[in-house]
This record gives structure tokens, sequence and C-alpha cells, in this order.
């Protein structure tokens, strides 16, 4: 009802979080917002650790470099830098949620967790009717050729409607909590015919060497960090 939306809103706005326009009595998502989604992105100081992760592989290969990490049951995009090839690969803004298996760094995510794990967020996926630009059988055959080559290789849409636009693939490994459970990932993406043969393996050795790293400057956090405090975001 209005009545209870104008309540709600006024609610918001006296706490910051929702702006009106006097003018045209319009509301817009407050900035106070943004302190928090920064605050948010620093958690663990993964962002900042990241950063200079991200910036060496963009130097070195010139494509497109997401950071994404789980959120539930979700792949979120916390961060993405560009690289100076004139073709690029924007799939995804900072921000933007996937299911978990879809996107590079979301099938990086979902591929190296306990098989349990793995079964019930398929079916919670199939229940929910989650729209996939594939179907849970290709999903599982992804999930079982990722963990055989230790990387995910992702060259399908990423969401229904992009069907047409090919040519666009990503490369992506997991970062890891001492458990050895995933919950971040780093990714190239670029146009296909970029990431073949042996310019593949070199980008997929620099991916892992940079999540390693990240992984032991992280350590001594995650270690005594809830587990669920990692994966909900």
């Amino acid at each position: 009802g209005k009545a209870t939306v104008h309540r709600l809103l006024a609610g918001l706005t006296s706490a910051r979080l929702v702006d009106q326009d006097p003018d045209s009595s319009r509301f817009f998502v407050g900035m106070r917002i943004l302190s928090w989604a920064v605050s948010a992105a620093e958690r663990f100081g993964l962002a900042r650790l990241a950063e200079a992760a991200m910036v060496r592989l963009a130097d070195s290969t010139l494509d497109t470099i997401y950071l994404t990490v789980r959120s539930g049951d979700e792949a979120l995009c916390l961060n993405r830098r560009e690289g100076g090839h004139p073709i690029k690969t924007l799939t995804l803004k900072v921000g933007d949620r996937r299911p978990l298996g879809v996107s590079g760094g979301g099938l990086a995510l979902l591929a190296f967790l306990p098989d349990a794990e793995i079964e019930r967020i398929l079916k919670e996926q199939a229940a929910a009717g989650t729209a996939l630009p594939f179907d849970h059988a290709d999903l599982r055959k992804m999930v079982s050729e990722t963990r055989q080559t230790g990387f995910a290789w992702y060259d399908v849409p990423v969401l229904h409607g992009t069907e047409v636009v090919t040519g666009m693939a990503a490369v992506a490994v997991p970062i890891r909590r001492p458990d050895s459970r995933p919950f971040a990932a780093l990714s190239v993406a670029a146009i296909t015919a970029r990431l073949q043969g042996q310019r593949r393996r070199t980008i997929v050795a620099q991916l892992q060497e940079e999540a390693r790293r990240i992984e032991e400057a992280l350590e001594p956090v995650l270690a005594s960090a809830h587990p669920d405090l990692v994966t909900q975001g």
C-alpha cells in the first residue's frame, strides 16, 4: 500500500539510506549505502590484497580481470580491472550477482566445494527454477572438468538472451580458506581466441600464483574467522 511505502521511505530517508529529490519527489539510493558497500568490500582485507594481483594480471594479459566472492549460493563480482586490449570482455559489473556455476569465477567457486554441498546447491537451483544458460547436466560436466584440470574454463553465455554474443571466454581459479574450501576466485576474461593453447596455460599459472599469494596473506585472518562469515555477503 502507498501509506506503507511512504512510511518506509520516510524511515530510510531519515537514516540517510535513501535520498529524495524535492523537485520531482523521486527517491534514490542514498550515498550512505556507498560507504557501507566499501566497508563490505574490505572484509578480511580481500579487496585490498587482491588489487595488486589484479593490476599485475591486467598488465601482463591486457585482458579483463575479475575478483568474485561467494555470497551464500551466489557469486558476487567484487572488483573488475580492465586491461589494455582494445576488445573488452565486460560481462559483469561490480556488484553483479550470478548463481554459483555461472561465470568463470562462479564455476571455480562451485566446483571445489564438497560434493554434498554442490548437490544441495544444484537441487535448490532446480527447485527455485533458477534460470541458467545451460542445463544441470552440462553444469555437472563443467564441474567435473574443472576439478580435473584445477581451473575453470567458461565459454558459454552468462545469462539467457546473450546466446548471440559468442567468442568470449574466461579462465578462473579459486582462492581458498585454510581448510581448502573456496571463498573467492580470480578470473581472466577475453575473446576466446586469446585463451587458447600455451597462452591459456600461462595465464592459468599466473592466476594460481596470485591466488596462492592472497591465500598466504589472508591465512592468519581466515583461520580465526567463523566459516559462515567467509561465505555470506
